[in-house]
């Protein structure tokens, strides 16, 4: 039978570091969900053409429009498998990817 809730002693060095991971690991998905409903609204049309992506790439400095678009569709496809209670696969290459792609 699962618990509803762990419950554990904050103050210990091993219990911080499991709390602070968690933590950082909430914050930084909120973040990216975040950034893509900027993005979103960021994009001049249906978002089919690098030609809607202009002012995306003024704002973030991408290179050129066909890269805004990539950032776009890499940043929907990795937080359509993060924000997903279906099941995906490949999610650790997902998250390699998006890490290695906007290094």
């Amino acid at each position: 039978m699962a618990v509803p809730h762990i419950s554990y002693n904050h103050n210990t060095e091993h219990s911080r570091l499991l709390s602070s991971g968690l933590s950082q690991l909430e914050d930084a998905l909120d973040s990216l969900n975040e950034i893509k409903g900027t993005m979103a609204l960021m994009i001049d049309g249906d978002g089919s053409s690098p030609t809607h992506f202009v002012y995306m790439r003024e704002k973030f400095g991408f290179l050129d429009t066909d890269v805004s678009k990539s950032a776009w569709d890499e940043l929907n496809s990795l937080l359509f498998k993060l924000n997903t209670n279906q099941a995906v696969t490949d999610v650790s290459a997902a998250l390699a990817q998006a890490f290695n792609k906007f290094r």
